[in-house]
């Protein structure tokens, strides 16, 4: 631990015998007049590629991981939408990492239900005849559907409720 008191960052570095290679970064610029209390930190760097909305940013990050490299790229996740590698992933020189978005929607159709026929025997007519007695009429049900899209792409949908508008009238 070196004590300047005066000069820059890179001053201090230099009295540290502090060589920084390419790979690495600081909390201050090296230009930067050095202040009472203040602590030089060395971070490294990794070269990563973000994909993400249709573009794709190669940066050098200073972060720890995956998450570090999205905020220090601005690059927001949503509530439902993640990150391969994961955003807990430890940052690895050369990583590239890809940012799906998710997006929910509710969706509801009619569907129809069909009547069932109720067969009673009648010893007034012969027995292969048949006959109507009342005529049987189709329901219908509301059926509301959770359509989940990953980057604009359906890939489930789950029914998330059903409701009888009109019972069905049997046969």
């Amino acid at each position: 631990h070196t004590i300047c008191t005066s000069g820059t960052v890179g001053d201090a570095l230099k009295a540290a015998g502090i060589t920084l290679p390419r790979s690495t970064a600081l909390n201050y610029a090296a230009s930067d007049i050095l202040e009472d209390g203040m602590v030089i930190e060395i971070y490294d760097l990794y070269d990563v590629v973000i994909k993400a909305d249709g573009k794709e940013i190669k940066k050098d990050i200073s972060g720890e991981t995956v998450a570090d490299a999205l905020e220090l790229s601005g690059v927001v996740l949503a509530k439902e939408d993640f990150a391969v590698p994961s955003v807990e992933t430890v940052l690895k020189d050369g990583m590239e990492i890809e940012v799906f978005r998710v997006t929910v929607k509710e969706r509801t159709e009619t569907e129809e239900m069909a009547y069932e026929t109720e067969t009673s025997y009648d010893s007034s007519i012969y027995k292969d005849e048949k006959k109507v007695v009342k005529e049987g009429v189709n329901g219908s049900k509301a059926i509301v559907y959770q359509d989940r899209y990953v980057n604009g792409e359906l890939v489930e949908s789950k029914v998330v409720a059903e409701n009888v508008l009109v019972q069905p009238t049997d046969e």
